[in-house]
């Protein structure tokens, strides 16, 4: 039961229920559907089907529903199985206990048994195994044997090995005479316990009515509590968990128990232990026993499962040979070779359990289990090389001895490991026209083996098999109901489904076998369908349910030529009403694969052009769940349909005009907003928040299809526009998904521009600042309409660098406005020129050229400018200097620019030395630092530096005030300055020694010594 299911389980009250079955083949199908009210007037239908014994819940009702739609959808199920052929039946809430399925094998003949008996009257003293004669007795159920195996029982003391032989044979032919002495062995602690195990599944097989269901009663109250509670709820998972627990706590005989309790729920939940249980100690050791009680009993669905399970597990490794580990491989190897050994003794015997052994092996295996085809190629010494093959299903031997055991494309190699191809044969090579199975004759004895393999199996091989083998069975086949051959034709393997047709071809085409065959694979199936509705037109135009199958069919061809025939069809107004209303109920059924949408968007096109007059009156509850429904061409319905309805295209409720306008398919959303722009515009201008909501919405064909209808209503009522305007801006500060934004700002800046308002400052400065560039966006958007004064200079400045262009348009336009202000401020305008981008920078020049004249290059402004720290700037501020200089700002150039790190500027300034700051101690004073920077340099600026000491030796030998200076630059400059400076500023001081001694300075003169030659 799915998480869901049990949910509404826990509160849910059973309304009605109803038991269904059908038996067919040998098998007998259950279906189960209730109606149960779950509150607040809500219904769910419910549902549990399969074989009897092993039935899958589900639901018709994924979520709760009215109680006029689940009580349609109860009864309607019940119609659909027994038009399918279930007829109705009880409905116990627990199911009754089923009989255990007795062996059955072909009477031996009479020499065989008398070989038997003979030998085994001799006992252990004669030639032979005893034990072998005891299996042999059994595997051919000699009745006649059953008095010696009781004498031989009683003999003590008795092996294991032969009282094992002797259990299976006593439970194979024995009567309810051996009960006693079996459920003596069962209850005797003092024996093997899988001995003890296998009597008492004997003694179960040998019991009559009554002593069985004491048997059974006993096994049921040997369960663990929570297995037994388990069992009586009914709830398969929760017995199948408090088995497996018990297994792991060392409880080996469960499973045995739970098998002979013969439950249908407690066998679901054995199949489901061994579907999924470890082939591992301690659980190995329960399903073994397991395995050979199903082979006693010839339960082909356990027997099978295990064999399955057996040949797909791959064996546990150990480190010796005795490690303790279970499912060794010489295990694995056994068991392997023991199934496939135990089918050849049915076949060889002619036992009629032959086949339903087979079928369990069979079934077990799906597609999924094939393995990748290969082929080895072997080179021997002076011997012609060879290649081996192995076909997709080779690793598995009781699979390939019971279909290809008589096959002359495989063969079983030397080591019983595998089948192989023979020789000359591909992998994948074609079937050949004869039957390759072995012991054809007990199929052919029991067809509805083959019909049961045919129906349920779910592996390619075994269809091909079962298809070949009952077309060789013409009078079986002939006598199928339709209900068998609609489930042949349904198959989805090619070889089942064209039994299914070939049986289907001369019988009368009745309704259900119509569809059934319109909704077969193959194509051939299809055009009986379409030559029978051709040929009998006049009879099937009323036929709306076939009608409405073809036009939802899942193949093409199909809705193609329903779409034909209904348009040369002249059908009924009632006939067409029913019509459409079983199309648009099909196509509410649909799944949401891309098929489901491809058939609805064909089933859509009949009905618009065919039956347009009829689908424009629906009712809006239709639509309603039409436009529900997940597939994009059933909410295109939905939304065409109320486009074009009679009543609703011109008073759309709102919940559907939302639910079109919501909708995740963009052709959807386009009906949606064709039929919103329809509305009268003054009552949309009622609305801001929704178009605001769907102009920010992550779809973007929306947002394109509102935009222009947002222009609509803001024309007709600018106060729509405001508000729209107003929440769009605050929104933008807000995160939005991917596109939104810079539609928003797209949408302001052209739909809504005459929309926006008067900006408040500090909102455009927060619009500005903000990290989104389109918040940015829209401040520069909303800067256009601040007044210049609003705005600091220095502000402007800044924003001139702004990275987005609009913010710096915008920038530039209040420079613009701003002339009188910045004429009384030059050093600002200055700043511009420092700007970020190329383009604010051009811009600042333009406009210093054209909106200034000479008189406003002030020196401030042009210092400024040289004081910039783009190389460009202040090689631009250098020439303005040399273009208008006046000589009353040569001494603030000096200074000013004297303080420039720059090595350009220092060389520059060197200009203006001579002419300002010659002879003026003072003057030299305050340029120190200047003279310090320019002869600090190392490598660089060698112009500047020769300039500055020829100005200061000449200026420090012509006047006492100057020389203290130079000599205070010079004595510092010679502790620090490089080797090649050092003689430059040793002669200056030498040279203001020599005129002005009393200065001190770091040097003192030594006489030279004088030496004669």
């Amino acid at each position: 039961m799915s998480d869901r299911i049990a949910r509404v389980a826990t509160v849910m009250r059973r309304v009605d229920h109803r038991r269904l079955a059908l038996r067919e083949a040998g098998v007998e199908r259950t279906y189960e559907v209730e109606l149960a009210d779950v509150g607040d007037g809500r219904f769910v239908v419910n549902t549990r089907q399969g074989r009897s014994g092993a039935l899958r819940d589900g639901t018709l009702t994924p979520k709760p529903v009215p109680e006029a739609r689940a009580r349609a959808l109860f009864a309607q199920a019940i119609a659909d199985r027994e038009t399918e052929g279930y007829r109705t039946g009880d409905a116990p809430l627990v199911a009754a206990p089923v009989a255990l399925a007795a062996p059955i094998v072909a009477p031996s003949n009479a020499g065989r048994a008398q070989r038997l008996l003979a030998r085994l009257k001799q006992g252990a003293h004669g030639a032979g195994s005893i034990e072998r004669v005891m299996w042999r007795v059994g595997e051919v159920g000699l009745r006649d044997a059953e008095p010696m195996l009781l004498e031989l029982l009683a003999v003590k003391p008795v092996e294991a090995r032969r009282l094992f032989a002797n259990v299976w044979a006593l439970g194979r032919c024995g009567s309810p005479r051996a009960l006693e002495a079996l459920e003596a062995l069962a209850d005797n602690g003092a024996i093997a316990p899988h001995v003890r195990e296998l009597a008492a599944e004997a003694a179960l097989l040998v019991a009559g009515e009554g002593a069985r269901r004491r048997l059974i009663a006993a096994a049921l109250a040997s369960l663990p509590e929570a297995a037994r509670t388990a069992l009586r709820s009914g709830t398969i998972e929760a017995l199948a968990s408090a088995c497996e627990q018990a297994i792991a706590r060392g409880d080996q005989g469960v499973l045995s128990r739970l098998y002979r309790v013969d439950d249908p729920g407690a066998r679901a939940a054995l199949l489901a232990i061994l579907a999924r249980v470890a082939l591992t100690s301690p659980a190995f050791a329960s399903v073994r026993r397991i395995f050979k009680a199903a082979e006693l009993r010839g339960d082909g669905e356990v027997f099978g499962l295990i064999a399955w399970r057996i040949e797909t597990t791959p064996a546990a490794t150990a480190s010796y040979p005795r490690g303790g580990v279970a499912f060794t491989r010489t295990t694995r190897h056994y068991l392997r070779r023991r199934v496939a050994r135990t089918l050849r003794r049915l076949g060889q015997l002619g036992a009629a359990s032959y086949a339903p052994m087979a079928v369990g092996v069979l079934l077990a295996f799906r597609d999924a289990d094939a393995v990748a085809p290969q082929t080895r190629r072997y080179h021997q010494y002076r011997r012609a090389p060879r290649s081996l093959a192995w076909d997709r299903y080779a690793p598995y031997l009781a699979f390939n001895q019971v279909l290809f055991a008589a096959s002359p494309r495989f063969v079983a190699d030397r080591h019983g490991r595998a089948w192989r191809c023979r020789p000359g044969v591909e992998p994948g090579a074609p079937a050949p026209a004869t039957r390759e199975e072995g012991f054809p004759a007990l199929w052919d004895a029991q067809p509805q083996a083959l019909l049961q393999l045919a129906t349920e199996s779910a592996c390619a091989p075994v269809h091909d098999f079962a298809a070949r083998a009952l077309r060789a069975n013409p009078s079986f086949t002939a006598g199928l109901d339709d209900a068998i051959v609609i489930r042949l034709l349904a198959s989805p393997y090619a070889p089942t489904a064209d039994l299914g047709l070939a049986l289907a071809e001369p019988r009368p085409r009745s309704h259900a076998l119509l569809v059934a065959l319109a909704d077969c694979d193959l194509a051939p199936a299809r055009a009986l369908v379409h030559a029978w509705l051709d040929a009998h037109r006049a009879q099937l135009i009323v036929d709306t349910a076939l009608l409405a199958a073809l036009v939802v069919s899942r193949h093409v061809d199909n809705r193609w030529h329903a779409r034909d025939f209904l348009r040369a069809a002249a059908l009924a107004d009632d006939v067409a009403r029913v019509l459409v209303t079983r199309v648009i109920a099909a196509i509410q059924d649909l799944g949401a694969t891309a098929e489901d949408d491809a058939r609805a968007g064909d089933a859509a096109t009949v009905l618009l052009r065919g039956f347009g007059a009829i689908v424009a009156t629906l009712g809006v509850d239709v639509i309603r769940d039409l436009l529900a429904h997940p597939l994009a061409a059933v909410q295109e319905l939905a939304a065409e349909l109320i486009a074009n309805h009679a009543t609703l295209a011109t008073a759309v409720p709102d919940d559907l005009l939302l639910a079109l306008i919501d909708s995740p398919h963009p052709r959807v959303r386009a009906v949606g907003v064709r039929l919103l722009a329809q509305l009268p515009l003054a009552e949309l201008a009622a609305y801001p928040e929704l178009f605001v909501e769907l102009s920010t919405r992550d779809a973007a064909d929306l947002r394109g299809l509102v935009r222009p209808l947002i222009a609509r209503i803001a024309a007709e009522d600018p106060r729509f526009g405001e508000r729209v305007a107003d929440e769009l801006r605050q929104l933008l500060m807000t995160p939005l998904p991917e596109g939104v934004p810079a539609h928003v700002v797209s949408l302001l800046r052209h739909e809504l521009r005459d929309h926006l308002g008067a900006p408040d400052r500090d909102d455009v400065l927060r619009l500005l600042g903000a990290r989104s560039p389109h918040a940015q966006e829209l401040g520069g958007l909303l800067l256009e309409r601040l007044a210049p004064d609003e705005l600091t200079l220095a502000e402007i400045v800044r924003l001139a660098s702004h990275e987005i262009r609009g913010v710096r348009e915008a920038a530039w336009a209040l420079c613009r406005g701003s002339v009188d202000r910045f004429r009384a401020a030059m050093p600002a305008l200055a700043k511009l020129f420092d700007a970020a981008w190329d383009d604010s920078r051009q811009f600042a020049g333009e406009f210093l050229a054209s909106a200034f004249r000479d008189e406003d290059y002030t020196a401030a402004m042009l210092v400024t400018l040289c004081d910039s720290v783009r190389p460009d700037v202040q090689r631009y501020g250098r020439d303005l200097i040399a273009q208008r200089f006046r000589e009353a700002d040569g001494a603030t150039y000096l200074l000013r620019l004297g303080e420039h790190p720059a090595a350009a500027i220092q060389l520059f300034v060197t200009n203006y030395l001579d002419r300002f700051a010659a002879g003026d101690a003072a003057r030299l004073a305050q340029l120190e630092p200047y003279f310090v920077r320019v002869l600090s340099r190392v490598n660089t600026g060698a112009v500047a530096k020769r300039r500055c000491l020829e100005f200061l030796v000449r200026e420090g030998t012509a006047s006492e005030g100057c020389a203290v200076v130079a000599a205070r630059i010079f004595a510092r400059q010679s502790a620090t300055c490089s080797i090649r400076d050092r003689e430059a500023l040793l002669a200056g001081m030498v040279a203001i020694r020599r005129a002005f001694p009393q200065i001190a300075l770091p040097i003192r003169s030594l006489e030279v010594e004088r030496r004669a030659v």
